[in-house]
C-alpha cells in the first residue's frame, strides 16, 4: 500500500529582539500525508492519503506553525554545518610531525653545508687533498655569489614583504576555520577575516622587508616600507576598480558605491600604511643580518650555453 504526501507543514522560526520586535530567522518544511479534511482536525491520530488503483481526487493542503528559537544567533546558523576539529585531529597531528621531521633534516643539511664547508674563514688554499674534487668543480664554484645583492633588490624586498603578509593571511584563515570562528559559506565572514588578517600581516611584512632591505644596504627604508604597503594592493585595487566600472555601466547592484570606495581608500591610507611603517621601523632598529658565507666583490662570469645545452621545450 502506498501513500501520497499531499500536505506541507511550514514551521516559521522567529525571535524577539531587544526593541520588542520579532525577527524571522528561517523556516522548516515537513511533508505529510493526510486524507481529505484531515488537516483541519486537531487530533494527532488521522488517516493518510492512500494511492488507489482507480482515479481519485487529491486535495493538497498546508499548515503554518510559529516556533520561537532563542538559541540561534542568526539565520545562517540553520544552514551552516560547524566544523568538527576532533575528526581531523590525529590526521593534522600526523602531518605536523612529518613536516617537522623533514624540515629538521633539511635544516641540518643546510647548516652543515653553509657553516662547515663554506665558512667565511675558509679560503681556497685550505682545500685538503683527500676531499673530492667534484665538490670544488660544481656548486662550490658559485658559493661566493649566492648571497650577492640582486639587480632589482629594491623591488624584491617589497614583494617579499607582501608574500609574508599573504602567508600570515593564509595561516590565519586556516586557524580560524579550524577553530570554527567563521564559515566560508556565511556571507561577508571570509571578507572580514581576510581584511583583518591582511592589516595585521602588514606589521611582519614591513618588519622583514626592512631587514632584508638593510641586508641589501638600501638607503631609504621609508621608501621601501611605502612600496611594501602600496605595490600589490594598488594593483589589486586598480583591477577591482576596473571591474567595478563595468558593473556600474550595467547598473548592477553588486557595484561598490562611491562612499564605499572612499571608505576603502581611507582604511588603506590610515590603517595599512601606518602598520607597515611600524613593522619597518622595528626592523630598521635591528642589526643587519650577516651572510653565512663571504661574497666576492667581482661576480663570477657565467659562460653561455652551447646550442645542444639550450632548453628548446619550455
Amino acid at each position: 500500500m502506498y501513500y501520497l504526501n499531499n500536505h506541507v507543514i511550514i514551521q516559521i522560526l522567529y525571535e524577539k529582539n531587544q526593541a520588542g520586535r520579532y525577527n524571522i530567522l528561517g523556516f522548516e518544511i515537513y511533508p505529510d500525508s493526510i486524507a481529505e479534511g484531515g488537516c483541519t482536525k486537531k487530533s494527532i491520530d488521522y488517516q493518510h492519503q492512500r494511492v488507489l488503483e482507480r482515479r481519485f481526487t487529491v486535495f493538497f493542503t498546508y499548515s503554518v506553525k510559529w516556533k520561537q528559537a532563542n538559541n540561534i544567533r542568526n539565520r545562517w546558523d540553520t544552514y551552516l554545518i560547524p566544523p568538527n576539529p576532533e575528526r581531523y585531529k590525529y590526521a593534522s597531528l600526523n602531518s605536523i610531525i612529518v613536516a617537522i621531521l623533514l624540515s629538521t633534516i633539511v635544516v641540518l643539511i643546510l647548516y652543515k653545508t653553509s657553516y662547515h664547508r663554506t665558512s667565511p674563514n675558509q679560503d681556497d688554499k685550505d682545500i685538503k687533498i683527500y676531499e673530492d674534487v667534484e665538490d670544488y668543480a660544481g656548486w662550490r664554484l658559485i658559493d661566493r655569489d649566492v648571497f650577492r645583492r640582486p639587480v632589482y633588490g629594491g623591488l624584491l624586498t617589497p614583494l617579499m614583504g607582501t608574500g609574508i603578509q599573504l602567508l600570515v593571511v593564509a595561516f590565519g584563515l586556516l586557524f580560524a576555520l579550524f577553530k570554527g570562528w567563521y564559515h566560508p559559506a556565511e556571507p561577508t565572514s571570509f571578507t572580514q577575516w581576510f581584511t583583518c588578517l591582511f592589516f595585521v600581516g602588514s606589521i611582519p611584512a614591513g618588519y622583514w622587508s626592512a631587514r632584508i632591505y638593510k641586508v641589501f644596504r638600501g638607503k631609504s627604508w621609508i621608501l621601501n616600507s611605502l612600496l611594501t604597503s602600496c605595490i600589490v594592493p594598488t594593483i589589486v585595487l586598480s583591477i577591482f576598480f576596473g571591474t567595478n566600472v563595468l558593473t556600474w555601466s550595467q547598473q548592477s547592484s553588486l557595484a561598490i558605491s562611491f562612499s564605499g570606495w572612499i571608505s576603502m581608500i581611507s582604511i588603506f591610507i590610515f590603517v595599512l600604511v601606518p602598520f607597515t611603517f611600524l613593522g619597518a621601523y622595528l626592523g630598521e632598529k635591528h642589526e643587519r643580518l650577516e651572510y653565512p658565507s663571504r661574497t666576492t666583490q667581482i661576480p663570477r662570469i657565467i659562460p653561455a650555453k652551447r646550442w645542444y645545452q639550450l632548453n628548446f621545450i619550455r
